[in-house]
């Protein structure tokens, strides 16, 4: 029995001496783990703390490769405009030199064709330039003439005299009061046009004369001129006769201001209007 009690104390002992060791280890096993927890989340922070810097140096770097990329971007599309630009001015300067090619081409052929025609003109010596245009005048305008017919001229001879005999009794018409070599003016204005008409007297000159004077000198090539100022060169030439009293003259006159002419047609007669005399003058 003694020997069963003192075992069984043993056991017991030895139990609770187990479990004082059990509790110190798990004791030291639970700081160890507070310590070791401790140390992790000092780490934690210490990372932390560094990771901070790291993010931002790298949030620099990052915003310093987007300017850059903006700046290099920026300066590649200037780039293009001015290649643009560039490639446009010698488009238009190539353009420029392709229609200046073009004129000088066209302009060598106008000047080839000038010069075959002109070669192809006879050249008549001590001609006058002027003469000659008037002269080819004069042939063109006989070349295309339709002369008038019987019916035409009476119809135009009646038409002026009946104007002439009506403003002769129009007592509408006023004179300048001027004279100029003997020469006074009547003249009548209407809405749109301005008619008027010159006289002077020729005492001791029997009209009859002066009537034949005057028509052989307005009807005749050769002295018609003398009525123009001779600084206008003049010719003339008869397309058309009616008897000896009516006259087709066509007219060309150069003007040196100018340097242009100008032609006319003109249709002259000579009738008796009671005692008088008169010859008519009408453009055609």
């Amino acid at each position: 029995m003694e020997h069963l009690l003192l075992d069984q104390s043993d056991v017991e002992n030895r139990k609770n001496s187990g479990s004082l060791r059990s509790v110190k280890l798990s004791n030291t096993i639970i700081m160890e783990q507070q310590n070791m927890s401790t140390k992790c989340s000092d780490l934690n922070e210490i990372d932390h703390g560094q990771a901070k810097p790291v993010e931002e140096d790298r949030r620099a770097r990052h915003r310093a490769v987007q300017r850059r990329y903006i700046k290099r971007r920026k300066a590649e599309v200037k780039r293009i405009k001015e290649l643009v630009q560039t490639l446009e001015n010698r488009y238009c300067c190539l353009e420029i030199a392709a229609e200046e090619r073009d004129l000088k081409l066209e302009n060598g052929e106008l000047r080839a064709r000038i010069d075959a025609v002109a070669a192809s003109v006879p050249r008549v010596p001590h001609v006058d330039l002027i003469q000659l245009l008037m002269q080819n005048q004069l042939e063109l305008v006989k070349e295309f003439y339709e002369p008038l017919t019987s019916q035409e001229l009476v119809s135009i001879q009646q038409k002026t005299q009946v104007e002439y005999e009506m403003s002769r009794r129009d007592n509408k018409c006023q004179t300048s009061g001027a004279s100029i070599m003997g020469w006074t003016d009547f003249r009548k204005m209407d809405e749109s046009s301005v008619k008027f008409m010159l006289s002077k007297e020729f005492p001791n000159v029997q009209a009859l004369h002066l009537m034949s004077v005057t028509w052989d000198t307005l009807s005749l090539p050769a002295t018609y001129a003398t009525f123009f100022s001779p600084a206008f060169p003049i010719k003339t030439q008869v397309l058309q006769t009616f008897g000896r009293d009516a006259v087709v003259i066509h007219r060309v006159l150069f003007n040196p201001h100018t340097q242009s002419s100008s032609n006319s047609l003109e249709l002259l007669w000579r009738v008796r209007l009671g005692e008088e005399y008169v010859i008519f003058d009408s453009a055609l």
